[in-house]
């Protein structure tokens, strides 16, 4: 179960967050949620936060999202997510 000590912390104009501004970031789906327009995402950090998923559709585990205020925005294929610096999960077997 997700609790807010695992969460990024929330909006602050002096701290941030993971995804607010005006650029998108790459987030790895960590968990689809219950509700399955929603996934834990993190970023290459580590740090993870809810994201909604219903304009790209069904999403799992692994995959690499471009996320803006907290909406996957786009899918990305490997190349993509590369060129990007996709973000490898702490703990990923031969990666980071």
């Amino acid at each position: 179960m997700l609790v807010a000590a695992d969460l990024a912390p929330s909006c602050d104009h002096q701290v941030g967050c993971i995804t607010c501004g005006d650029t998108a970031v790459p987030l790895r789906v960590v968990r689809v949620e219950d509700d399955p327009t929603l996934a834990v995402c993190a970023d290459a950090d580590g740090a993870r936060e809810i994201v909604e998923t219903s304009l790209v559709g069904e999403v799992e585990q692994g995959v690499t999202l471009l996320v803006h205020a907290g909406v996957a925005i786009q899918r990305l294929d490997e190349g993509e997510a590369d060129s990007l610096g996709r973000p490898q999960l702490v703990g990923e077997s031969g990666r980071r």
